[in-house]
């Protein structure tokens, strides 16, 4: 190897490590995405990574409770096309480590799920998995843009993954309002994160309903495909009628 390759090398390395070294410190859940084995992470299927030691029994039990939230998804949305890279904690000092704030599950963007303890169900499983479908469907540039509402995005997202903390159900599986929106439901993502810690309770069921309502409007489940692939193109969300 050249002197030249040699310290090419060199410098790569350490930029990779500066890199991780400073996502360590500010953005633990992109360096464990980085380097899952550095955080104490073991892959149990392509995608999948489960915080070291759990027993097999944990294993199967997290790939079929992937697999039935994938399905609940896909049902709606279509195939992922790639799945998204999953990271599962079963200890609490595996969530304190990657600084996880008492949410029970994160998506980060369309690229990687961080899921804590309390949130190894297939509803906040199905809950992530709809928002890596909806992402990836709108796009990066309209995500980035927050062409997509807040309240759409996560109502939609309690209704595929049928969480009922915040819906209701009819005797034959008809979905309903569990609380009305009011009105004040935050369009931008960031407004929807600054209010939720506090406010979930109301605001999940009432983003619900809302959406509940729009799907109503526009004729139900079929109309969310070119919806999301209007606000892609850049055009406006269709607001309900």
């Amino acid at each position: 190897m050249s002197r030249f390759f040699r310290r090419l090398l060199l410098i790569s390395s350490v930029s990779f490590g500066l890199i991780l070294l400073g996502m360590t410190l500010f953005l633990p859940p992109a360096a464990a995405w980085l380097c899952p084995a550095c955080y104490g992470f073991e892959r149990i299927a392509p995608s999948v990574y489960l915080e070291r030691d759990a027993s097999e029994a944990e294993t199967s039990r997290m790939l079929d409770m992937i697999g039935a939230a994938q399905a609940r998804v896909e049902t709606v949305l279509g195939p992922l096309q790639a799945e998204p890279d999953i990271l599962i904690c079963h200890s609490a000092q595996c969530d304190a480590r990657l600084d996880g704030r008492g949410a029970w599950a994160r998506a980060f963007g369309a690229v990687f799920i961080l899921v804590s303890p309390p949130g190894r169900n297939v509803e906040i499983l199905s809950h992530e998995l709809a928002h890596i479908a909806i992402h990836r469907r709108i796009g990066p540039w309209a995500q980035m843009q927050n062409a997509l509402p807040a309240w759409f995005d996560e109502g939609l997202a309690v209704i595929l993954s049928r969480d009922m903390r915040y819906l209701t159900e009819a005797e034959d599986g008809t979905l309903g309002c569990l609380i009305s929106s009011d009105g004040s439901l935050p369009e931008l993502a960031r407004d929807w994160r600054r209010r939720a810690g506090e406010e979930f309770a109301t605001l999940y069921p009432m983003a619900a309903c809302e959406v509940l309502g729009w799907l109503e409007s526009y004729g139900g489940m079929d109309a969310v495909g070119p919806a999301l692939a209007l606000v892609r193109s850049g055009a406006p969300f269709p607001a309900t009628e």
